[in-house]
């Protein structure tokens, strides 16, 4: 079987991914850096939001979200190889036969639908991120309410031992 395309030719192929940040303004604080939340016993707790943080770094009040894109290249073939079908060398990507395009219109259709799949996958990202950092900062809060009591009774243990010391005396 020989290939479609030749050495030479002129395609179009499309190219799409959340490849790019953006900085906005915190969904979770609105740049407040801040948030509160209820626990289960009904306390109210603020907390460094854990949206707009990091990692080990502070909150700044602006989150990073990955913008979806497709972008229609073209390019002279440079090259052809046989693996699992043809492949087509275009600078330097490889692409699959079934991802060339002849015409710019054609390449435009693969375009729209490539975008729509990575908007979705961004928009779920997106929502997964948000799900997460409302989770970390549940735990956190009441992690650091047990370390509390935790470290207060432990405080409480070592006054009474020096109580007793210096009631010896």
């Amino acid at each position: 079987m020989k290939p479609k395309y030749e050495l030479g030719q002129l395609v179009y192929f499309v190219e799409s991914g959340i490849h790019y940040s953006k900085k906005i303004p915190c969904p979770m604080c609105f740049g407040k850096q801040f948030v509160t939340i209820i626990l289960g016993d009904d306390t109210q707790q603020k907390i460094e939001c854990g949206y707009c943080s990091n990692g080990l770094e502070r909150a700044t009040g602006q989150a990073t979200i990955w913008e979806p894109s497709a972008i229609i290249k073209s390019g002279e073939i440079t090259g052809i190889n046989r693996c699992d079908g043809w492949v087509y060398s275009i600078g330097f990507n490889s692409t699959k036969e079934s991802e060339i395009f002849i015409s710019k219109e054609d390449a435009e259709v693969e375009r729209m639908k490539q975008l729509e799949g990575v908007t979705e996958r961004a928009k779920k990202y997106f929502i997964d991120n948000f799900i997460q950092a409302k989770k970390k900062q549940v735990w956190s809060a009441g992690y650091h309410k047990n370390q509390i009591k935790h470290h207060e009774k432990s405080i409480e243990w070592h006054n009474a031992r020096l109580g007793l010391i210096n009631e010896s005396k």
